[in-house]
């Protein structure tokens, strides 16, 4: 018999696939989906004293209001848009800056598993999940980066169904990428 721990990680699965599979296809309903995952995962998440995942439970929340929301609306700035390389050097620098000395933190003050990674991947997902709102294309590249490292952290937590969806975000990245690049390039012409 599963428990009620298995039987909400499957829920939450299920919604966070939902939201990327919704989200690639620029589908405004991914907002209200992924809120689902949230708050499962935010349980779920400190119950596995990944403190840092479940506060950035707490700010998806928040963040699929504002996406759900900006998403709804039909202005220019709801359109794929990229960043420049320097922008994004310079953000994945001060993510980088940030996660270290937060990770100190976390490491040095609180009983937390895998500090250093629970934080760099806390940090870099509040930082992609603000441009994936904003629609840029190059959050598909830090979600890439952000679910590959995942994966790790959740294997050495037990949640193996969700390593397993990691894995699969990290390939539906790639899609998403590529879906949004096309639409990005076909404005351009």
């Amino acid at each position: 018999m599963l428990s009620v721990n298995h039987i909400l990680e499957i829920i939450a699965v299920i919604s966070a696939l939902g939201y990327v599979l919704l989200a690639s296809k620029q589908h405004v309903l991914c907002w209200p989906v992924s809120l689902i995952s949230c708050f499962i995962y935010g349980y779920i998440c400190y119950d596995s004293k990944l403190y840092m995942e479940s506060v950035l439970q707490i700010f998806y929340v928040f963040v699929s209001l504002y996406g759900w929301k900006r998403w709804r609306s039909n202005d220019m700035l709801n359109q794929v848009s990229q960043d420049s390389l320097k922008f994004n050097l310079l953000a994945i620098l001060i993510l980088g800056i940030l996660s270290l000395a937060m990770g100190y933190l976390i490491a040095n003050y609180t009983n937390a598993s895998l500090p250093y990674a629970d934080t760099t991947v806390f940090i870099y997902s509040i930082y992609a999940t603000f441009i994936t709102a904003k629609k840029k294309l190059e959050n598909w590249i830090y979600w890439m980066v952000i679910d590959a490292a995942s994966v790790f952290i959740y294997i050495n937590r037990d949640l193996h169904l969700t390593a397993a969806l990691f894995i699969i975000y990290t390939l539906l990245a790639f899609n998403g990428y590529f879906q949004w690049k096309k639409e990005l390039a076909y404005k351009a012409s």
